[in-house]
């Protein structure tokens, strides 16, 4: 009989239980909206920005390489091992100065050959005026030995000069394509030299966009690896036919470059002033949406609690913002951040 008391109470209680979990998750159902309904309620959490007014320019940006504005190669005049090489990376050398020197050991560079020549030359002189002393030849003959000394001391200079490598201009070592020991062919280049204040970056534009670059244009420059110096340049030269494969024109822009931290070789990129606008309407580029190609952004109405869609016409793009000139007020709010999830009318909260 207890038995059937203690089974009766137990299911009694558990029934208490599970009727009173029923009723917490009707209840908790019915308190606990979703998220849809919070932001038809509250509104949904936007991020504004405001519009803008300035001058603004905007230009292309095209990358390539810089070289030196005048640049030549110290080349070799023979087929013969590279002895040394007598200037460093960086080190300024003038027109003509020997910055390289082949080896004369090599039999087909002829210098020993020339070497005894003129020791032979030399002392058929010393025999000849010595006879000529004793009235044994001519002035003739005594001439004929001197012009042979002369000759092989001319030969061997000649040689000697093969075996330098002299700068072609003036500027800076930029590269040493050689090392010591290597033997280096006739016309071969041995190293590279430049000038470096100015240079010149090289570019190459396409056939849509020659026709809005000219000669003195402006232009900013910078570093492809470090982009946090810029330097002021200038097109210096535009070139009247273009690459007949990708229809691209050379263009070359002169920068001055007095600390020398642009060096031949680097990639740089150059923006080209293409348009300006005076006092124009400015919004970060990320506030405008696209809407079968008929562009629109979300403005904050005039009570500050709805989103307004407006069709905008656009104008320049200048990095990450763009221009309106239709559509927007300065200093209205536009909405950036939340738009996606926005229709017209729609409650916001701004979130500042």
């Amino acid at each position: 009989m207890k038995k059937i008391i203690v089974i009766v109470l137990s299911v009694i209680t558990v029934a208490f239980v599970a009727q009173g979990i029923l009723r917490s998750i009707e209840l908790a159902e019915k308190q606990v909206p979703t998220i849809p309904e919070l932001q038809a309620d509250e509104g949904i959490p936007v991020e504004t920005t405001q519009v803008t007014r300035r001058s603004v320019t905007t230009g292309r940006v095209y990358t390539g390489t810089i070289r030196g504005i005048e640049q030549a190669d110290a080349t070799a005049k023979t087929l013969e091992r590279l002895e040394s090489v007598k200037v460093r990376i960086g080190e300024r050398v003038t027109r003509g100065q020997v910055v390289a020197t082949l080896s004369p050991d090599n039999p087909a560079a002829g210098l020993r050959q020339a070497e005894l020549a003129l020791e032979l030359a030399e002392r058929e002189l010393k025999r000849r005026k010595a006879l000529y002393t004793d009235g044994a030849i001519s002035q003739q003959e005594l001439d004929f030995a001197e012009h042979d000394v002369k000759i092989a001391e001319s030969t061997i200079t000649s040689i000697r000069e093969l075996l330098n490598v002299r700068a072609p201009i003036d500027g800076y070592v930029t590269r040493i394509y050689q090392e010591t020991g290597e033997t280096v062919d006739a016309g071969e280049v041995v190293l590279e030299i430049a000038r470096l204040n100015p240079v010149e970056l090289e570019i190459q534009v396409g056939e849509s966009d020659i026709h809005s670059v000219t000669q003195g244009q402006k232009a900013r420059v910078q570093q492809r690896q470090d982009n946090s110096q810029s330097f002021e340049g200038s097109v210096s030269r535009i070139e009247l036919s273009g690459s007949p494969v990708r229809r691209e024109f050379n263009v070359r822009i002169r920068v001055p470059n007095a600390n020398g931290a642009l060096r031949p070789g680097m990639f740089a990129t150059a923006s080209l002033v293409t348009g300006e606008e005076a006092d124009a309407l400015l919004l970060p580029s990320d506030a405008v949406l696209d809407e079968d190609t008929a562009p629109y952004v979300y403005a904050v109405a005039a009570d500050g609690n709805h989103a307004q869609k407006r069709s905008v016409t656009l104008g320049l793009e200048v990095d990450d913002q763009v221009v309106i000139t239709e559509g927007v007020q300065d200093g209205e709010r536009i909405i950036l951040t939340g738009k996606t999830r926005l229709s017209d009318g729609d409650k916001i909260i701004i979130v500042e």
